[in-house]
């Protein structure tokens, strides 16, 4: 579908599912063999156009159309969920040859960015076998600071590992740009804050932001390259990265735009831990999966696991250790108890059916059988 009207055209546009991100098209058709070459005059007017259109949109342009007209449907829905909405990707498409980048704006207070696909960058994506453009971030130019890193020695030189520390703003920034193709290649996508441990993290962020590095595990994310630089102060820094894909703490990095924009956390005072495997290109399919495979196979936590070092059963663990069961009427056997007080305990005790100064009962008799109590 292609609309033109006055200072506004529009190709097409797409809503995100959760309605908070609108993509808009436009196109430059020159149909000429070879590609010849598309000028900024010719690009800067098509984005200006359908900018024109999505301020019309908002304020109501279907309401001047006809509902059969094919530009009602789209104007409307643009309309409907204008109060969700807190970004716009507007694209270009040209089957001709062009560097022309433009800065990103804002109409009624959304974020606009403008993404311009030539025929090259077109090929490369088809021909590479990727249905998506690869994430690239400049640290640097972007946030005005590479984020301080930790380079583990003695790696394998087609996976190294970096441990960085990572303003949460500066993860909300990313996801709000990328959204889900950020989490492509992780497991589970947003799980909404309805989860104990997404309120969790949620509460963490609106009350002590200050200890969110304390009490979340952060993220594990992947690369197939990065710019390493010397910081000022000494140490290293990483300046940009291209193609990352966070495939460990989906949840954590949803959770902190879900905070701040649904929430108004600041998060200034935050800092998400974030492990970084850079993996060179030729085994990018091979180990990149395995990488999300093991960093979300873990055993689950019980409710009642959290609870194993409170004073209360600390204390009836050191009781079940030192007081014996009085012996029965009919034998001089004594039984000592086993209390479990955190999972796995029993199981890994000293020695088979004893633990630590347990069988040490009078001579003669047989050793000590625990009986097992569960906290």
């Amino acid at each position: 579908m292609l609309f033109q009207g006055q200072g506004m055209e529009v190709s097409g546009y797409n809503i995100g599912k959760d309605e908070e991100c609108l993509d808009l098209f436009v196109s430059h058709y020159t149909a000429v063999v070879p590609p010849p070459s598309v000028r900024k005059d010719q690009v800067e007017p098509l984005l200006r156009r359908a900018l024109g259109f999505l301020d019309k949109a908002l304020d109501g342009f279907h309401l001047t159309q006809e509902e059969a007209s094919p530009v009602y449907d789209m104007a409307q829905r643009i309309h409907e969920v204008k109060a969700k909405l807190n970004a716009v990707r507007v694209f270009l498409f040209t089957d001709g040859q062009t560097r022309v980048t433009a800065k990103a704006t804002t109409v009624r207070g959304l974020k606009v960015s403008f993404h311009v696909w030539d025929i090259v960058s077109l090929h490369r994506c088809v021909s590479s076998g990727q249905q998506r453009e690869p994430i690239e971030i400049d640290f640097v130019a972007r946030f005005g600071a590479p984020v301080a890193c930790l380079e583990a020695p003695g790696q394998d030189p087609d996976c190294k590992v970096f441990l960085a520390l990572l303003p949460a703003m500066i993860l909300h920034s990313i996801y709000d740009e990328y959204g889900p193709r950020l989490l492509e290649l992780n497991v589970r996508s947003f799980l909404q804050a309805r989860g104990k441990v997404n309120q969790g993290i949620r509460k963490t962020l609106l009350e002590q932001p200050d200890r969110f590095l304390a009490y979340n595990n952060g993220i594990s994310a992947t690369a197939d390259e990065i710019k390493v630089v010397t910081l000022d102060g000494g140490g290293q820094g990483i300046a940009w990265v291209k193609n990352l894909q966070i495939v460990n703490g989906g949840q954590t990095t949803a959770s902190v735009h879900h905070a701040v924009k649904k929430d108004r956390a600041d998060v200034s005072r935050a800092q998400v831990q974030a492990k970084l495997s850079v993996v060179s290109p030729a085994r990018l399919l091979a180990v990149v999966p395995l990488i999300s495979r093991y960093a979300n196979s873990q055993n689950k936590v019980n409710e009642a696991d959290f609870s194993a070092n409170d004073p209360f059963h600390v204390r009836i663990q050191m009781l079940s250790r030192t007081v014996w069961a009085p012996a029965g009427n009919s034998t001089r056997r004594q039984t000592r108890w086993f209390y479990e007080r955190a999972r796995g305990q029993y199981n890994g005790r000293e020695g088979p059916g004893r633990h630590a100064g347990q069988g040490q009962g009078l001579p003669g008799d047989e050793p000590a059988i625990p009986a097992v109590f569960q906290n």
